[in-house]
């Protein structure tokens, strides 16, 4: 059968219009999945759980008066926990972070902090204590 012969007639044509509309529809909700997935992967939501201002006692060449806290990080739109974030510098917003690997056990929660001209020692409620050298988050870093 020539092939010109099946693209004239009517019901060949829907038949074909269908058959893409078949490979189409998959296709767009594998895009639209792989979407949502990568907007989960990189939209977060830090919520502040603790945090503690370096004293008027203490200062820094940077004239600037920091901030050590920790954040809660949970992806945006499914709500999955990302490990806690230790934030020291002119803000929670801005500054040195690092994360805190803490599986099953309840939030890290600030207990005291001590400051001085080498950096900050970071002393949480578990026990576990955290040096941030100075460098680290001077100068806006």
């Amino acid at each position: 059968m020539d092939v010109r012969g099946l693209l004239d007639r009517p019901d060949r044509l829907r038949l074909i219009g269908c058959g893409c509309g078949l490979l189409i529809a998959p296709l767009a909700g594998i895009v639209a999945s792989l979407s949502v997935v990568a907007i989960d992967a990189v939209a977060e939501d830090r919520q502040v759980i603790s945090q503690v201002q370096q004293p008027a006692s203490v200062r820094y060449p940077d004239g600037v008066r920091h901030v050590a806290g920790v954040r809660s990080v949970r992806s945006w739109l499914f709500r999955r926990h990302e490990p806690y974030e230790l934030v020291v510098g002119s803000s929670l917003s801005y500054g040195h972070v690092l994360r805190l690997d803490i599986a099953g056990g309840p939030a890290p929660v600030i207990a005291g902090a001590t400051w001085d001209a080498n950096g900050v020692r970071v002393r949480l409620r578990s026990g576990h204590e955290v040096f941030v050298p100075a460098r680290y988050f001077l100068n806006g870093r």
